[in-house]
C-alpha cells in the first residue's frame, strides 16, 4: 500500500482521503498503518492484503459461515495469547451456542461495495476487546479500515439488561434468563444510546462516522473482478469447478503455467483458505500405475514439507476408489507455519499416461477435515482433462523445482 503521506493511502486499486483529525502512529508493518482516533476513543488500522474476497450475493451464506468460523478462531488465538484467564477456556469452547461476531452488514463507500463486520477479539471478565471491519475487495487485493477497543471495566451493559429483565419479568432461573436475553440482544443497537461509552458504541459510531467522512473521496479504480467457477487452466489441461468463494490469484486463468493458486479469503489477521492445483511431468523409468507407488511418492511430496518450513508435520494417506480410470490418493496433514496451526489435504490423480495431477486445499483449523475433503470431491467430481490422454511408457517424476513451498501461496513470516 503505497502512500507519499499516511492522509492519503493509494493503493493502485483505490484511493481515498484519511480524516485528519485522526492522529498518525505509525507503519506498524509494510502496507498497515495505524491512528488513534480520539473523538470515538478508538484505534484505526489501515491495511491492504493480496486476495479478493468474494461479497457476490449468491454466496453470502457460504461468506456468513467463514466470518463465523474466522472469528472464533482469532477469539480463541488472542484469549490464548493475551488474556489472562487462570487457564479457563474461552467463551467459545464454555458455550459453543455463543458468537464472536456482533454484526455482519453490506455497506457502500462512495463507488465500492464492503462488508461490516463488527466482532470480539476479547470477552472475558476485565478485559474485553472488540474489533470493527470495513473490508473492500478490489481488483487485486483487499483493503480493511479497522477499529478496535479495549475495556477493563466489563459487564455493565449485560447486568443492566439482565437487571432489568428480572425486575419486569420476575425470573428466579439463570437458564430462563439467558435463554430470555441471549448476547444478540444485549448487544442489539437499539440499547447503543444508553451506553454511549460502552466500547461496542464508540466502535459502532467510528464505522459509521468514516463511512460519512469518507464517502465522498473514496475512489475505486479497479473494481473485483468475478470470474465464473467453472474455469479451464490450458497450461495444466484441465477444467473443474471451483467451490464457492474460490478466485484465482491473478487476472489471468488461462495461461500456460502448469500450476495455478485459488483464495478464498474472508476477514483480516485470518489465514485464508486456499487451493493449489498442479500437474507431474514425468520422466522415463519404471511405470508409476501402481498404489504402492503413488503413496509412496504422495507422502514423499508432503514430508518435504517438514524438511523446509512446516514443524510438527503429521500426515494420514488413504486412497480413495479410481475415477474415470484414473488411481487415486489423499493425504491428509497437519502442521505449525510459522507458529499458526493449519492442515492441508492433497488428492492425487494417476492418469494412464503417468501424468499426475495434483489437487491441494489448505484451511485453518476452524474448518475440519470432513468440510475439506466435502470440497475436494466436488473438485474431482467436476475435473476433466481438456485434450485425452495418450500412453506412454513408464516414468519417475520430476522433482519440482528448489523453492519453499508455502511461496506457492502467498505466505509470507509474521513481521
Amino acid at each position: 500500500m503505497a502512500t507519499d503521506s499516511p492522509y492519503r493511502i493509494e493503493t493502485g486499486d483505490l484511493q481515498f482521503k484519511v480524516p485528519e483529525t485522526l492522529s498518525f502512529t505509525g507503519q506498524e508493518q509494510p502496507g498497515m498503518f495505524g491512528y488513534e482516533d480520539q473523538a470515538h476513543q478508538v484505534y484505526w488500522r489501515l491495511a491492504a492484503w493480496q486476495g479478493t474476497v468474494d461479497l457476490r450475493p449468491k454466496y453470502r451464506d457460504e461468506l456468513r459461515s467463514d466470518v463465523e468460523a474466522e472469528a472464533r478462531l482469532l477469539f480463541e488465538r488472542y484469549h490464548r495469547m493475551h488474556v489472562d484467564s487462570g487457564g479457563e477456556p474461552p467463551r467459545t469452547i464454555l458455550d459453543p451456542g455463543w458468537s464472536p461476531v456482533i454484526d455482519f452488514n453490506f455497506k457502500v463507500l462512495g463507488n465500492a461495495g464492503a462488508l461490516e463486520v463488527v466482532r470480539r477479539q476479547a470477552y472475558f471478565p476485565a478485559h474485553e476487546v472488540i474489533a470493527g471491519s470495513l473490508i473492500i475487495p478490489t481488483a487485486a487485493q483487499t483493503f480493511t479500515a479497522t477499529a478496535s477497543a479495549r475495556s477493563d471495566f466489563t459487564g455493565m451493559r449485560e447486568a443492566m439488561l439482565v437487571d432489568e429483565l428480572l425486575r419486569q419479568e420476575h425470573i428466579e432461573d439463570p437458564e430462563e434468563v439467558r435463554r430470555r436475553l441471549p448476547q444478540h440482544q444485549i448487544d442489539d443497537p437499539r440499547h447503543d444510546v444508553r451506553f454511549p461509552d460502552h466500547i461496542l458504541t464508540r466502535v459502532r459510531a467510528a464505522l459509521a462516522w468514516v463511512g460519512q467522512v469518507v464517502t465522498a473521496d473514496f475512489q475505486l479504480s479497479r473494481p473485483p473482478v468475478y470470474h465464473a467457477p467453472q474455469v479451464e487452466l490450458q497450461g495444466l489441461d484441465l477444467a473443474l469447478t471451483l467451490p464457492p468463494r474460490y478466485l484465482f490469484t491473478s487476472q489471468d486463468i488461462s495461461g500456460d503455467e502448469r500450476s495455478a493458486v485459488f483464495c478464498r479469503t474472508t476477514l483480516p489477521d485470518a489465514q485464508a483458505q486456499l487451493l493449489a492445483v498442479s500437474r507431474s511431468r514425468w520422466k522415463e523409468g519404471e511405470p508409476l500405475r501402481s498404489g504402492d507407488r503413488l503413496k509412496a511418492f504422495a507422502e514423499a511430496n508432503v514430508r518435504v514439507w517438514g524438511q523446509r518450513e512446516a514443524e510438527d508435520l503429521e500426515i494420514r494417506y488413504q486412497a480413495p476408489p479410481d475415477h474415470g480410470g484414473m488411481l487415486q490418493g489423499e493425504v491428509y496433514a497437519t502442521y505449525a507455519v510459522f507458529g499458526d496451526r493449519t492442515q492441508s489435504l492433497c488428492r492425487y490423480l494417476l492418469d494412464t499416461d503417468d501424468e499426475v495431477f495434483q489437487f491441494e486445499l489448505m484451511a485453518p483449523p476452524c474448518h475440519s477435515s470432513d468440510y475439506l475433503r466435502a470440497q475436494m470431491d466436488g473438485i474431482v467430481a467436476s475435473f476433466r482433462r481438456l485434450d485425452p490422454p495418450v500412453n506412454t511408457s513408464g516414468a519417475q517424476p520430476s522433482q519440482p523445482p528448489g523453492q519453499k513451498w508455502w511461496s506457492r501461496f502467498g505466505l509470507r513470516p509474521k513481521r
